[in-house]
């Protein structure tokens, strides 16, 4: 099927010309000029149209079938369909699902021996998914508020969101998109997430490394090995900088620790 521009640039062969060109450089398609058929490659292939025009009777005919014997793959099967329609994730992300869900197993199994049976505890079987929105809501507020670290520690504000977008990834994989901290249906769970974790921020309870503190000798040796000094611009301006940091920044020296930017700029 060709795409005729008589009506949008009349007759003039300049014109045709010129609009041919920039088609050919683009990769456009056939288009009638007006005065002759001119001929341009389909976009990302090398077919013309006389080739793809031979196409349908060639494979029926079998005449020139050869050609396009490789052009196709064999008709994917429904468990290729299946898999490719599934949601994936990366390997490390899978082994972080699993440990998630395997972590919430064991809290509804230890909270279900504690406690006895709770209609939304029991309905609420991520690994079976023998569970429904509200009881799915009730569990996870109760699991985000209940879990700590293996070490007997609570749970970061970052953990505990992680853990949330961990079992939610567990659910898309197997069909069930459902957001947990954006559908009105766990708008608990959402304002019990985001109270916690003001909670563990108030609480500074944190998993996260600290730099190691730089003590005075270590400042002498700064100053012995000539990385801190005034003769030069550029140790004046790592000096600078360095006290700058030490006395403002980090509490009046109160607390001698340093960001790791700042140790590589002063190396």
């Amino acid at each position: 099927m060709g795409v005729s521009l008589r009506a949008r640039f009349g007759t003039c062969p300049c014109v045709a010309v010129v609009v041919c060109l920039l088609l050919k450089a683009q990769k456009g398609c056939y288009f009638d000029s007006g005065q002759e058929k001119m001929l341009v490659p389909y976009p990302d292939s090398d077919d013309s149209v006389e080739e793809v025009a031979s196409f349908g009777p060639a494979v029926q005919g079998g005449g020139d079938s050869e050609r396009w014997s490789g052009r196709f793959k064999k008709p994917a099967t429904a468990e290729v369909m299946s898999s490719l329609s599934r949601k994936t994730f990366a390997a490390s992300t899978d082994r972080k699902i699993e440990w998630a869900v395997n972590l919430y197993r064991q809290w509804r199994f230890s909270r279900l021996s504690a406690c006895g049976p709770e209609r939304h505890i029991q309905d609420a079987d991520i690994v079976g998914l023998n569970l429904s929105k509200e009881s799915l809501c009730y569990a996870m507020c109760a699991f985000v508020s209940e879990i700590k670290r293996q070490d007997g520690q609570e749970f970061g504000g970052k953990g505990l969101y992680n853990l949330v977008i961990l079992i939610q990834f567990h659910l898309e994989k197997r069909g069930m998109m459902w957001c947990l901290l954006d559908d009105d249906e766990f708008v608990k769970l959402k304002f019990t997430v985001d109270n916690l974790m003001k909670m563990r921020c108030a609480d500074r309870v944190s998993v996260a490394k600290s730099a190691s503190p730089i003590s005075l000798a270590d400042e002498d040796i700064m100053w012995e090995k000539g990385i801190l000094g005034e003769d030069t611009p550029v140790k004046l301006r790592n000096t600078m900088l360095y006290l700058l940091g030490l006395m403002c920044a980090l509490r009046g020296g109160r607390n001698r620790e340093l960001c790791v930017v700042l140790l590589l700029i002063l190396s």
